[in-house]
């Protein structure tokens, strides 16, 4: 078993750039990678991440449209944040539609 101890923390920045680089560089072009707790889908183009579908809100979710769109545009935030460290540009193409 696993010491928890051992695992990386929130905060190991290391840690997550070299999660970023290895997950981009196992997607082929074209690839798509989900994010399932906000409904995001991001798709290898080239040599950046770009974000092509964000779930819509279904009114019988147990939050609001808004307070979804917030968890998505934070996720957004961080996953752009966290592959940069990588060397890796994420775009949202969802943005400009």
């Amino acid at each position: 078993m696993t010491d928890r101890r051992d695992m990386p923390q929130a905060d190991d920045s290391a840690f997550h750039t070299a999660w970023c680089a290895a997950h981009f560089a196992t997607m082929r072009e074209g690839g798509a990678w989900a994010v399932p707790r906000t409904g995001l889908i991001f798709q290898r183009t080239g040599q950046a991440l770009v974000l092509v579908a964000r779930m819509p809100h279904d009114p019988k979710m147990p939050i609001s449209a808004a307070e979804l769109d917030q968890m998505q545009q934070d996720d957004v935030d961080l996953i752009t944040a966290k592959f940069k460290t990588a060397g890796i540009e994420v775009r949202d193409r969802t943005r400009m539609q």
